[in-house]
């Protein structure tokens, strides 16, 4: 046997010894899978409270986008530098954020949370903040264990409307999506008492949705992980991110038309989001998934329009 096979083997040998007695696991697995798909500095994972990192100040404007954070915190130093340092502020955000989407309210940026903010999903933040710089969700008051949440003062259609909601289509809106969004305002059709009718461009509509590109005039503009938003009762307004791959059946890669509807056209009822994963309005969404409405969505619409007046 020469030098080289009995190095060889020897290799082997030690490789095999290493499985033996430190196997890598699934979780480790999944942990490598998910720290290659992070929309942040893979170098940002581990960072804590006291930590100055390059980098730290994009979480702390994703955080403060979704509401996690204070609008009045400042991202940028007076010397106009980014802020990059691990504070109080940005620990407790994280631990909102941790305990919004049900993970370890560690206050660090593990794994798992790096992966769930690199999630793509609606841009409608999860917690909103009032006049007193306060953040908070207005919750159920009826239904014990409910997840679902609903916009600063409870806003709705008003009641001279008599749940009777025109839409329409704007803005060359794609004719091979138009289908899947129609099925969506006909589902909650089904589980309300609103009545949906679809008008031309040109006619006054209470929902208009188009597709639209990055700062596009709304003051929300798009960015990488966003797939929709929609401004909710009175205002109307159904943006799709056109920068995103949608598609009408469920497609590799690409986000489902009517699923991704649903949540927004929820939006557009009156619903904030919800922290129940099954929802619809739950505020992220993988490719390749479809969902339907949950009781948590259905019960939250009826408890933001009073039992549809007891169903009459």
């Amino acid at each position: 046997m020469d030098f080289k096979s009995s190095s060889l083997q020897l290799f082997l040998l030690l490789l095999a010894s290493i499985a033996l007695f430190h196997p890598i696991s699934t979780h480790d697995l999944d942990h490598i899978h998910k720290s290659s798909h992070f929309l942040f500095p893979q170098h940002l994972l581990g960072s804590r409270k006291d930590h100055n990192i390059e980098g730290i100040h994009s979480v702390k404007t994703y955080l403060q986008r979704y509401g996690y954070l204070r609008k009045n915190y400042n991202i940028i130093d007076t010397n106009g530098a980014h802020n990059n340092t691990f504070d109080y502020h940005l620990e407790s955000a994280v631990k909102k954020y941790q305990k919004f989407f049900k993970l370890n309210e560690s206050g660090i940026l593990d794994v798992e949370t790096l992966h769930q903010m690199s999630e793509s999903r609606c841009s409608v933040p999860d917690i909103f903040e009032n006049d007193d710089n306060e953040t908070s969700v207005t919750t159920s008051k009826l239904h014990i264990g409910s997840k679902y949440t609903f916009f600063p003062g409870r806003i709705k259609w008003p009641s001279w409307k008599k749940y009777q909601l025109k839409y329409s289509f704007i803005r060359n809106f794609p004719e091979e999506f138009k289908e899947s969004v129609s099925a969506a305002f006909m589902i909650w059709y089904e589980r309300s008492r609103f009545n949906f009718t679809e008008v031309v461009e040109n006619e006054e509509a209470d929902i208009r949705i188009s597709f639209e590109v990055g700062n596009h005039g709304d003051w929300h503009p798009f960015t990488k992980e966003v797939l929709a938003h929609t401004f909710g009762p009175g205002d109307g307004r159904f943006h799709f991110n056109a920068e995103q791959s949608f598609s009408v059946e469920v497609t590799y890669g690409k986000y489902h038309v009517r699923t991704l509807a649903l949540h927004e056209l929820g939006h557009a009822l009156g619903l904030a989001h919800s922290t129940n994963e099954d929802a619809i309005m739950f505020p992220s969404l993988s490719p390749n998934v479809v969902k339907d409405l949950d009781m948590d969505d259905v019960n939250g619409l009826w408890e933001l329009y009073d039992g549809f007046d007891d169903a009459e």
